[in-house]
């Protein structure tokens, strides 16, 4: 079962990678949740799509968006 699980590419985050996240909440204002979510996308190296204003401004700040968009009505 584990074989199977790591083969889906997921990402365990350790105490380094917690400890991590909980840099970008604190320099961001953000909850734990999105920090987690900020982590990933600066760890990846990936733009992080959401409509939340506080974590896309740390997105930016992160240098992980370009430019504001619109949601899809």
């Amino acid at each position: 079962r584990l074989r199977r699980f790591e083969q889906l590419g997921v990402i365990n985050a350790g105490p380094a990678h917690t400890l991590e996240a909980a840099r970008l909440a604190f320099k961001h204002g953000l909850s734990a949740y999105d920090a987690a979510y900020l982590w990933l996308a600066v760890s990846e190296g990936s733009e992080l799509a959401t409509l939340d204003g506080m974590l896309r401004n740390a997105a930016m700040a992160e240098g992980l968006v370009g430019k504001q968009r619109t949601a899809c009505k």
